[in-house]
């Protein structure tokens, strides 16, 4: 439904209708649009890569980029997303508890990533786990859900290229 109708077009009784249950069982498991919405963009099939042992650090950089960009190019995910960010009030700092832990567990994947790297002498040690993985997952957010120019295949591979060209050490 998302994908077809965005955002606007979702009504909790048509969605009840196609999942052939009562409108009261969907209010029951997301009281709102926004947790719906919530639910969705952070929950959904999100299987981040976190186990990255088995990759070098230009291999792990890319399955983190393909990853996310897969994730987002979603019309469903766009609509979610933006969903979520409708609903949040303005005075609200943090995103809905669903979206911190799936954030917390990917960061915890970058930060041994980074902490591997830098133990290995191919990354530089002043390289903040944080940093990279906003550079990483926030430049492909941008580009699928707020950009006017859809994401290119080859734009994950430019952001590998220009990411690896910034941490190598001296």
């Amino acid at each position: 439904m998302l994908a077809e109708d965005g955002v606007e077009g979702l009504r909790f009784d048509a969605l009840a209708r196609e999942a052939g249950v009562s409108r009261p069982s969907i209010y029951r498991r997301w009281a709102t649009k926004a947790d719906l919405f919530n639910a969705i963009a952070y929950h959904s099939e999100w299987d981040f890569p976190t186990d990255l042992a088995d990759s070098d650090l230009r291999g792990a950089i890319r399955k983190i980029l393909a990853y996310v960009a897969d994730y987002y190019r979603k019309p469903e995910m766009r609509a979610a997303v933006l969903g979520a960010l409708a609903a949040l009030p303005s005075t609200q700092r943090s995103p809905s508890a669903v979206a911190i832990a799936a954030e917390k567990e990917t960061r915890a994947a970058v930060v041994r990533l980074v902490r591997e790297a830098q133990a290995a002498g191919v990354m530089r040690a002043e390289v903040e786990p944080d940093a990279l993985y906003d550079l990483m997952v926030g430049s492909i957010i941008y580009r699928t859900i707020f950009s006017y120019r859809e994401m290119a295949e080859g734009v994950p591979e430019d952001l590998v290229d220009i990411i690896m060209d910034g941490l190598a050490p001296d």
